[in-house]
């Protein structure tokens, strides 16, 4: 299941999501930000602006990729491991940690949703790993196209074999099942 696209993606802007475009991209928000609110922290504007276009290519990267080195090059890389239903978790713990900010408590407590979220993160990427491990050693395909269900450590994936055949199944966290094998093209 594929993430909805980012709107300026959507337009064809890729512009924003390269990371050669990064620095430049948020010494512009800082200078806007610097002129607007009138105060002396451009160093740090910017640095906070350079940090939140990080995350967000992080999150593209995680959901439905990104073109890292454009206009270099205009291949797009991903991992594909947020789930439709992640997102909503993520953004809901991201709330509950600027609420817990705002509420002025020491660092441990509103550390503790990013915590959560990298935890969720890692087990997730994980899981999507142990399945193509062991897909691999089975199989020995060419490719190996893993796309996460909308459900947490379940994943759909097609495995391409040398000889074309196409392999269609589902896996959770320790387990696969294939749902069925197309075979390849009669010659």
């Amino acid at each position: 299941m594929e993430s909805p696209p980012d709107i300026t993606k959507f337009f064809g802007d890729l512009w924003l999501h390269s990371i050669l475009t990064i620095p430049f991209i948020g010494l512009l928000f800082a200078l806007l930000l610097y002129s607007l609110l009138r105060i002396n922290l451009l160093k740090g504007l910017w640095i906070s602006m350079v940090t939140v276009f990080l995350s967000h290519h992080l999150i593209d990267y995680l959901g439905n990729g990104i073109n890292l080195l454009y206009p270099i090059s205009g291949d797009e890389v991903e991992l594909d491991v947020i789930p439709k239903s992640m997102e909503a978790i993520i953004i809901f713990v991201l709330l509950l940690g600027f609420i817990l900010y705002l509420s002025k408590l020491s660092f441990k407590y509103y550390i503790m949703p990013l915590i959560v979220i990298i935890l969720l993160l890692i087990v997730q990427i994980t899981s999507s790993l142990t399945i193509q491990h062991k897909l691999d050693t089975r199989l020995h395909p060419a490719t190996i196209t893993m796309t996460p269900e909308n459900q947490l450590l379940h994943w759909e994936f097609d495995v391409r074999l040398a000889d074309t055949t196409i392999i269609k199944g589902s896996g959770a966290y320790l387990d696969y099942k294939i749902d069925h094998t197309t075979p390849p093209p009669k010659e």
